[in-house]
């Protein structure tokens, strides 16, 4: 019995104890505790969250430029694990691989080499560290140098990577060396504009500079070196009109009558309807006395008289001298009316007149003449003694 009491003492000393928590006595009737029942909700968000973390990484990856291939891509450049930072042609030569450059960053980057190179060395100061613990791909390495030669062709960066070997890191400095001078070169060139290149001249036109060449040495009393030079451009260009006319004129005003007669035989052969060769020969038959025939020759053509007044000075002179007066006057008078400041012409115009026997009409001529300040002195002189001639005649 003391037993049993001992059991009811000690649970009525329980009880006082632990009135707040009734199921501590749940083993002495037997019962299984009821537990409570734990909450996951928190540790189901937390791994909700971290996965999608994890696919937004891996999606915003390759959309930032951050994906295994630009990564790879750059490996092709990246140093060999001594920390330097490569060179703007190393980064040139992975930048040929990209697929995203279209033409007008291309155009861009021909146009400032030095721009494209510092922004593409910016981007990859950014990428190598994510691949700093790894080694190139060996397919990467070798695809570095045909993808810099296809750089190079077409851009025409003056930058260039060239190695023997195309598992080898490439040499920083060595590098440098070469892309500077023809970095400066193609950033000189580009300022400089395009390269204008004089096109060859034709047969004709190099005729017409050495005739421009030798009226400037005979203009400076060099008429050896002039004729010199003139006979060295028939010798190496037979047909060259303007050369030939030139030296038979020289030859002419030398009174050389047979080299002239043959060098116009010549060119006249080649060029019949030549006006400067055909106011030489007029030239050459008036001084020969062959007025007739000078005239007959010069009416067989009628240039403009604008273009060609001595042209038609020389058929005034044959007409007077074949005493066609009228054609005479009418010659004067169209070449007046195209330049009336020239003297000798109205002195000319004057002594047709004359001719005529119109003394007053030649008067008023000589005088037009001398007011002019384009006579030859001894024509003007020659105009003097006219005027007064006539003056004493009309008292």
């Amino acid at each position: 019995m003391s037993l049993v009491n001992d059991m009811l003492n000690d649970l009525d000393q329980r009880r006082s104890k632990h009135s707040a928590a009734p199921e501590a006595l749940e083993w002495m009737a037997g019962q299984t505790p009821v537990r409570r029942q734990r909450s996951y909700l928190p540790l189901l968000a937390l791994i909700f969250i971290a996965t999608m973390l994890a696919v937004g990484f891996f999606l915003w990856g390759p959309l930032t430029g951050y994906g295994v291939d630009s990564a790879d891509r750059l490996l092709a450049v990246a140093p060999s694990g001594d920390g330097a930072t490569p060179e703007p042609a190393q980064v040139m030569a992975a930048a040929a691989a990209e697929p995203q450059l279209n033409d007008s960053q291309a155009i861009l980057t021909e146009q400032q080499p030095e721009a494209a190179n510092s922004a593409i060395t910016s981007s990859q100061q950014h990428s190598l560290p994510r691949q700093a613990g790894s080694a190139p791909p060996p397919a990467v390495q070798a695809l570095a140098v045909p993808m810099q030669q296809a750089r190079d062709s077409k851009l025409q960066t003056p930058v260039a990577v060239s190695s023997t070997d195309a598992g080898a890191p490439l040499d920083s400095a060595k590098t440098s060396e070469v892309a500077a001078p023809r970095a400066a070169a193609e950033i000189a060139a580009v300022a400089r504009g395009p390269v204008k290149t004089s096109r060859p001249r034709s047969p004709a036109q190099r005729d017409e500079d050495v005739a421009g060449e030798g009226r400037e040495l005979i203009r400076r009393q060099s008429v050896t070196g002039a004729k010199q030079l003139l006979r060295q451009q028939l010798v190496a260009q037979p047909n060259s009109p303007a050369s030939a006319t030139l030296l038979a004129s020289v030859l002419l005003s030398q009174k050389h009558y047979d080299q002239v007669a043959l060098m116009l035989q010549q060119q006249r052969a080649v060029n019949p309807r030549h006006i400067g060769l055909l106011q030489i020969e007029a030239r050459l038959l008036l001084s020969t006395h062959r007025a007739e025939q000078a005239l007959e020759l010069l009416l067989t053509r009628q240039p403009a008289v604008t273009e060609y007044g001595a042209y038609y000075e020389l058929l005034a002179l044959a007409a007077r001298q074949n005493k066609r007066f009228e054609l005479a006057r009418g010659s004067y008078r169209q070449l007046l009316a195209s330049d009336p400041g020239r003297g000798d012409w109205w002195v000319g115009l004057a002594i047709v007149l004359d001719q005529q026997a119109l003394p007053e009409q030649a008067r008023v001529a000589y005088s037009r003449g001398l007011k002019t300040q384009r006579i030859d002195a001894n024509l003007a002189a020659y105009a003097r003694r006219r005027v007064a001639s006539i003056s004493i005649s009309n008292r």
